[in-house]
């Protein structure tokens, strides 16, 4: 995947995804600058008539690692405690990382401030914020899949169609997962949890077809009411 982020002075930079070695194409196979310039023509052709300079670009940014970091315990007794990136490093695909540790931090902050026993409130901690990591951590990989390629799928988009008009049908009952994610105090754990529950309906419902017309839209509504409560007021 190549993406290009917009800079306040009117340039873009690029960042170019791919497997470090094992799948072509990887880094591997990519790694001098006509290597690299021959695999743009081919797969990336209107980005690189945009790069005047891309033989010194490339040369002069070498390339880095992404990584999810999944730990089995983040605390020792009272001694230490682990939060943010080095409890959780996730991939940046959805934006979470940052807000995902202030998330933390007011959890360790409250935690401690009800409980003077230090061992008692770091694994407090660790129990109320680790399935919520491990599920931002979760969404994070399969926001990546979702932006290489399910954009160009047609039974995707058809998805995102229905999606849109059952948020507004159930504003309070059927919230898009990534809306849920960065928009709302919804829980990671809880957004992960309904978005699967909302992503099975969607599959379901547009399977086989090439447009919304003709769906049984009073069964489907029937069984967001029945399955799917409201979101709690204060993750809103």
């Amino acid at each position: 995947m190549l993406i290009a982020l917009p800079n306040t002075e009117g340039t873009f930079t690029a960042t170019l995804f791919l497997p470090h070695k094992g799948r072509t194409p990887d880094f591997e196979s990519v790694e001098t600058a006509d290597e690299a310039r021959r695999f743009f023509e081919a797969t990336f052709p209107d980005a690189l008539a945009l790069m005047p300079r891309f033989e010194e670009d490339w040369i002069s940014h070498p390339t880095s690692s992404l990584a999810t970091l999944r730990l089995r315990h983040w605390h020792l007794d009272r001694r230490a405690v682990l939060l943010g990136d080095a409890a959780h490093a996730m991939v940046p695909f959805h934006g979470q990382g940052m807000n995902c540790a202030f998330e933390d931090v007011e959890a360790l902050d409250r935690l401690m401030a009800a409980n003077p026993d230090l061992a008692e409130a770091f694994a407090a901690f660790e129990v109320e914020r680790k399935p919520n990591a491990e599920a931002i951590q979760a969404m994070a990989l399969e926001n990546y899949v979702e932006m290489r390629d399910a954009v160009d799928d047609p039974a995707w988009r058809l998805q995102r169609t229905l999606e849109l008009q059952l948020a507004e049908r159930h504003p309070e009952r059927f919230v898009p997962r990534y809306s849920m994610v960065s928009f709302r105090r919804t829980p990671y754990a809880l957004a992960f949890e309904r978005g699967r529950w909302q992503r099975a309906l969607l599959a379901g419902a547009t399977a086989g077809r090439d447009g919304l017309d003709g769906l049984d839209w009073a069964a489907i509504d029937a069984r967001i009411l029945a399955e799917l409560p409201p979101l709690p007021a204060d993750a809103a």
